[in-house]
């Protein structure tokens, strides 16, 4: 479900996990089209959290670019590439509003996710919820290994979904996901890679929450390394 991202402006340099459009972002899953990507249950309540945890590197706007198919030696112009971006507004202190459009659907639709940081054992994940009003996986979850990668940008792995889609709680998830990880089949597919375009800056114990959606989301942006 995930898409290696290529670097701004040049190839891909990651192979696409899954061409799904959940797979990209939040990737695998976000319903864009998860279809079969969502579960029933949450790998993690997003009401069971004790203290405040919310990743704040995690905000901002996330862009992935994927290339075209072309033949050796033939010049890929900015305007080919197909655009993905997800923007991660603050929501409290342990939760975020997650939205997802894929630019090269048209029309594009906006997907919109309830989003949280789940803990299993020493390990962090982004899990979230599908809030899109009239989406066919309405109220499906989902989550993602994450991986940050200097300067700004981060790493999207989905989970094997076999494993995972029979579970009947929250406790099966997490035991699935432990005996993958034993294995060394929970993340089967190649990480997506999600460039940050645009930052959002928020104190949970000061601001408030309803972060306006920054421009760079409708927009993109021309700016060199704009995520630092």
């Amino acid at each position: 479900m995930l898409p290696a991202a290529p670097h701004r402006g040049g190839p891909a340099t990651i192979p696409i996990m899954f061409r799904n459009p959940l797979a990209l972002l939040l990737l695998a899953l976000l319903p864009l089209g998860l279809g079969g990507c969502l579960f029933d249950h949450p790998l993690t309540s997003p009401t069971s959290l004790a203290t405040p945890n919310l990743d704040s590197r995690l905000l901002g706007v996330f862009e992935y670019r994927e290339a075209p198919k072309v033949q050796p030696g033939v010049i890929i112009k900015p305007e080919d590439y197909k655009i993905q971006r997800v923007a991660v507004l603050p929501l409290d202190a342990n939760h975020c509003v997650i939205y997802y459009r894929d630019f090269s659907k048209k029309p594009a639709q906006t997907l919109k996710f309830l989003g949280w940081m789940s803990r299993v054992d020493s390990a962090n994940y982004i899990s979230f919820r599908d809030e899109t009003a009239g989406s066919g996986t309405f109220g499906k979850y989902g989550f993602f290994k994450f991986v940050w990668e200097f300067p700004s940008d981060i790493l999207l792995s989905s989970p094997d979904v076999k494993a995972l889609e029979t579970a009947t709680s929250s406790y099966q998830m997490r035991r699935a996901l432990r005996a993958g990880l034993k294995a060394g089949t929970a993340f089967p597919y190649e990480a997506t890679k999600w460039e940050r375009i645009a930052r959002i800056w928020w104190n949970p114990t000061g601001a408030a929450a309803g972060t306006t959606i920054p421009p760079e989301f409708e927009h993109g942006t021309t700016l060199d390394k704009p995520g630092l």
